[in-house]
């Protein structure tokens, strides 16, 4: 999720999105209450750290409730599976169905990556 919404920035944690969102994985400061209370119980501090274990956590939560990484993909930016695009309020256009598809590619990125560094060693 980070590669997607951060765009490739390693110093991201106080990276601004057009929607008011910010950070590695472009939290709306909502969104990050509601899962945290979700995940935790309370809400902890929006550092890298617990937005990186929340991330997983939430993205652990849906694989186990049987969505692909494309339909996580489209949750994380439209809130359900549905494709939806259009233009929101702040004036920035969004795609979920693309967003999606974004995800599953950097996966697949991630993943070869992966394989490749474990058949070096």
């Amino acid at each position: 999720m980070k590669a997607v919404e951060a765009q490739g920035h390693e110093d991201c944690h106080d990276l601004p999105g057009g929607s008011n969102e910010t950070g590695c994985w472009q939290f709306l400061d909502s969104t990050y209450v509601q899962y945290a209370k979700e995940i935790y119980g309370y809400v902890p501090p929006r550092t890298y750290i617990n937005e990186r274990h929340l991330v997983v956590m939430k993205v652990q939560k849906w694989l186990k409730a049987g969505y692909t990484a494309e339909e996580i993909g489209r949750i994380w930016n439209g809130g359900d599976t549905t494709i939806k695009r259009g233009i929101n309020s702040h004036g920035v256009a969004y795609d979920t169905g693309l967003h999606g598809e974004k995800v599953v590619r950097a996966l697949a990125y991630i993943q070869r990556t992966y394989e490749t560094t474990k058949t070096k060693d």
